[in-house]
């Protein structure tokens, strides 16, 4: 796993239910700021507030379990649906063309694999 230099541990964010416009990521059991989230004092910014402060954390934490960062977890993401598409295509022609099994057979043998493919598609079609 590659060293991505930022704060080793897991990350936490505790949701604050009244703001003075701004709020700390920190290191699980430990009195370390890693980021500090600024916004208005306002309920929808106080929403904002924690909501940013829970992605950082969530993001810092993630990537200190993978090696990766969030932009590279999603690349990985999408070329394992690349292949997954790729594999599912290829097993349908040669169930159906050289081997003609019957459809239901296929979409017993291919079910899995288009649920997986939708379930992973459907955050980013939105």
């Amino acid at each position: 796993m590659k060293d991505l230099g930022i704060t080793k541990g897991e990350w936490e964010f505790k949701p604050i239910k009244e703001s003075n416009g701004w709020t700390d990521v920190r290191l699980k059991g430990k009195d370390h700021s890693i980021a500090t989230c600024y916004m208005g004092r306002s309920n929808k910014d106080l929403e904002e507030l924690n909501a940013n402060a829970i992605l950082i954390a969530d993001a810092g934490t993630t990537a200190n379990k993978c090696g990766l960062l969030p932009s590279e977890v999603l690349k990985q993401r999408d070329d394992v649906l690349d292949k997954l598409k790729d594999m599912s295509k290829y097993i349908r022609r040669e169930l159906t063309i050289v081997h003609e099994a019957p459809e239901k057979e296929v979409k017993l043998i291919l079910d899995g694999s288009e649920e997986l493919i939708q379930s992973i598609e459907k955050p980013t079609q939105q």
